[in-house]
């Protein structure tokens, strides 16, 4: 997150959560719920990391590829 009074940049664990499947849908709904939760603003997103598997970096239906589509 970024500190309006510093405007530095932080990284900070949030939470582990539990997910039945791990598809790209079902990932992206926790993230989106995990934001909500700790009120961080989706829209306001400007970047996304992963450990490179192909349901995070998936082209098309990846969740960084869904992530971006929601932003739109």
């Amino acid at each position: 997150y970024l500190d309006p009074k510093t405007l530095a940049i932080f990284t900070q664990y949030l939470c582990t959560v539990h997910m039945a499947q791990g598809t790209a849908d079902v990932i992206l709904a926790s993230i989106k719920k995990v934001l909500q939760v700790f009120s961080f603003d989706f829209k306001k997103c400007v970047g996304f990391c992963s450990d490179g598997a192909s349901v995070f970096t998936g082209i098309h239906n990846g969740v960084a590829a869904k992530f971006k589509a929601d932003l739109v």
